[in-house]
């Protein structure tokens, strides 16, 4: 079974099948930040009203809390691109129930560069991917990829591999064609 199309599915055609799926950096530091952030104010509450009725007020920054900790994380979970088995697709989700998919076939990627800005991504392993069409036109940027270089070395190889098959195929098929033609004109001389 193959899981990594779990909470993409409505983005792929039915037999598509996603190779690889390519995330930004997790964002561990605001997910701590909000867990201690909002861990605090339910501490600090449920201090100052123990041995109350109201020590139940204490459920809502608890409650609040984990929702943001649950949107932090779907929205690393969300923004992804997907290698599928036809073509890449970048999935954002700004908000919830607001999605976007841009498709890019593998004969119309040009190339891919990635470009780091500042220090934090070139210690972090991170940077921006700019997919860059065949002909120009608007390119994709990719903000904050983890490892960049191995996510670029993944894509080319595929692409690669994709383009190969599809050349072979046409390729056999305008052999076939020619043959069958060569023949047709040969028995009409006779």
């Amino acid at each position: 079974m193959n899981v990594k199309h779990i909470g993409f599915g409505t983005f792929l055609d039915d037999d598509e099948i996603v190779q690889y799926v390519f995330r930004c950096t997790f964002p561990l530091l605001r997910i701590v930040l909000h867990l201690v952030l909002w861990g605090v104010l339910a501490g600090v509450l449920g201090w100052f009203f123990y041995d109350t009725p109201y020590f139940v007020i204490i459920l809502i920054p608890t409650a609040f809390g984990l929702f943001r900790v649950f949107a932090v994380f779907m929205r690393w979970h969300s923004n992804a691109i997907l290698m599928t088995n036809e073509s890449l697709m970048f999935v954002e989700w700004d908000k919830p129930f607001h999605s976007r998919a841009v498709r890019l076939d593998y004969w119309d990627l040009d190339d891919i560069v990635y470009e780091r800005a500042g220090m934090a991504s070139t210690f972090a392993i991170r940077a921006d991917l700019e997919f860059e069409k065949v002909g120009g036109g608007d390119s994709y940027v990719f903000v904050d990829a983890r490892r960049p270089r191995r996510v670029i070395r993944i894509i080319r190889d595929y692409k690669e591999k994709i383009l190969d098959e599809k050349n072979f195929t046409e390729e056999s098929a305008l052999k076939d064609l020619l043959s069958q033609n060569g023949r047709a004109s040969c028995r009409e001389r006779v």
